[in-house]
């Protein structure tokens, strides 16, 4: 997302959201000590709309922080089975009815 702000950051997501028929396609930005993923940019392709400003800390997702220390892509059917992302799943995805994830770090 470096160099991405406003609304060129949400054309970018958009743009994913479309190509890949997705829900929802988002930018997230790990923070300088590691300890914080924050949404920069979260588009909810049914609802056409943009949000952004959540966060998700190290101590409450320990499997996906691990995962994504060592740049691992997770592409996953079912979140809430996978160890890398049932945290992830019962508090962010489940409540959004979203089942399925892919993950890459860049």
């Amino acid at each position: 997302a470096d160099g991405f702000a406003g609304e060129d950051i949400q054309s970018a997501t958009e743009s994913a959201a479309n190509a890949c028929a997705a829900k929802r396609v988002a930018i997230w930005r790990l923070t300088s000590d590691r300890r914080t993923l924050q949404c920069e940019d979260c588009f909810d392709r049914t609802a056409n709309d943009h949000t952004s400003g959540l966060t998700f800390h190290r101590d409450e997702m320990p499997s996906l922080f691990a995962s994504l220390d060592r740049a691992e892509s997770i592409d996953v059917a079912d979140a809430g089975r996978d160890r890398r992302t049932s945290e992830l799943f019962a508090s962010y995805l489940a409540p959004l009815e979203i089942k399925s994830v892919y993950l890459a770090p860049i």
